[in-house]
């Protein structure tokens, strides 16, 4: 019993530290970065303030009258909930320093899940458990978006929730109130930003995984989709309705969003491109990759090649570990997989939500780009922040003992100095070059 209870205290200041170093390594990117570097803040801004001020939606005619600066007023605005609330409680801050720590609390939300998730998937193992939510305390272009105002990281925030959630039912079962909780951030994540919309067949697929595992009824597993697509069909329903409505036909607000941009800057999306030339292009590739690790201002601050290919040194050694877990488990097929003992395959379900959920979004990234919709984009992919770092940190693991335990640790140590690198070189941008 209190072996218990000190387990329990060691883990809420394990959870506390975890909390404190992500606030204390976005604050001064917070204060530090000016607007103008930090992208499309100036239009998320607009559509968090005037829903603040104003305690209503933008319509058409407010879209217009503003000018370029609403350009986002016709997408769903539900991704700066948290930025909003952060404006109405610091009433005595400036506004935007207020809805910046809108973007510092979903921080340390994912941050919080992370903490989690990386005890359900690694323990015993605490080196593994605790190298996931320090991987995300210190990712440098996780910090960034962590310190402006968006919707990537409200998206990502809520994205790593449900996550936690699906984890948690692949241990316990269906449960309709849990998926009813998973059915409403999904409606959460998709009015925040569109590329959350990869995670709603996932989920879907992934009850029917877990229903399996729990030899669940047919019945119970159809309840329990219901009980997830209802709140989804529910609250994004009546948003895509009202924009039907309100802008004239352009159910997504994608339309008039194009047309402000285009219209504005005298410019034009490109063309489509088939899906298998974008894939094809190692530029986007590369950019994907750098941006998501760090490259700042509007793709305009880039870190020296050698953090980036340090990166990549350690994916590649990853796969190279996950690879060996799975000829592993090949080698171990004689012994037989018996079905019966469904219970085996908890921790392996969690494992392929992750895979799936990464592809799923890369493909969607994928699929925005050969639209001309967006461009490469690393922060995209941040929806999935949670599961490629831990695929990458469960690669490393699989590594010969000698090496595995050297690599985990060069991988935190190196994040870390990537961004303390980072904060130096934005600082003597931003602070040092003033007059």
């Amino acid at each position: 019993m209190k072996s218990s209870a000190s387990n329990q205290a060691a883990w809420s200041r394990e959870l506390i530290v975890v909390m404190l170093l992500t606030i204390i390594a976005r604050l001064p990117w917070l204060i530090m970065v000016p607007m103008a570097e930090a992208p499309d803040e100036v239009t998320h801004a607009w559509v968090a303030k005037f829903c603040g001020e104003q305690m209503r939606l933008p319509t058409l005619s407010d879209v217009k009258a503003a000018g370029p600066t609403a350009v986002y007023g016709s997408i769903p605005p539900f991704g700066y909930l948290p930025h909003i609330l952060a404006l109405k409680a610091c009433p005595g801050l400036p506004p935007l320093m207020a809805l910046r720590l809108g973007s510092l609390l979903m921080s340390v939300l994912a941050v919080i899940a992370a903490y989690f998730i990386g005890r359900w998937l690694f323990l015993p193992n605490r080196l593994l458990a605790l190298a996931l939510p320090a991987l995300l305390v210190f990712h440098p272009q996780f910090v960034l978006v962590g310190a402006y105002t968006n919707n990537d990281i409200t998206a990502s925030a809520v994205a790593s929730l449900v996550l936690l959630l699906l984890l948690r039912t692949c241990e316990a079962g269906l449960k309709t109130s849990v998926s009813m909780a998973i059915g409403t951030l999904l409606a959460w994540i998709l009015l925040s930003k569109y590329s959350g919309l990869c995670l709603v067949p996932v989920a879907l697929i992934f009850l029917a995984g877990v229903a399996w595992i729990h030899q669940a009824s047919l019945a119970s597993l159809v309840f329990n989709l219901v009980a997830l697509v209802i709140p989804s069909f529910i609250f994004a329903g009546a948003w895509f309705y009202r924009n039907l409505i309100e802008f004239d036909g352009d159910i997504t607000g994608t339309r008039t969003l194009h047309y402000i941009w285009t219209s504005t800057y005298h410019r034009r999306f490109d063309s489509y491109c088939s899906p298998l030339a974008i894939a094809l292009q190692s530029r986007w590739w590369r950019m994907n990759f750098f941006s998501f690790w760090g490259w700042f201002g509007y793709m305009t601050r880039s870190l020296p090649r050698l953090f980036y290919y340090g990166y990549l040194a350690f994916v590649i050694l990853a796969f190279s570990g996950g690879f060996r877990r799975l000829r592993n488990l090949a080698n171990d097929r004689l012994n037989g997989l018996d079905l019966s003992q469904r219970s085996r395959f908890v921790r392996p379900m969690g494992w392929l939500l992750f895979i799936t959920l990464s592809i799923a979004n890369l493909l969607t990234s994928l699929a925005a780009s050969s639209s001309g919709i967006a461009g490469p984009q690393g922060r995209y992919l941040f929806i999935s922040e949670i599961p490629l770092m831990a695929l990458i940190l469960g690669g490393l693991a699989n590594l010969p003992p000698k090496l595995a335990k050297p690599a985990l640790w060069a991988l935190l140590g190196f994040n870390l100095a990537t961004y303390v690198y980072s904060s130096g070189y934005l600082y003597s941008l931003y602070c040092l070059s003033k007059p």
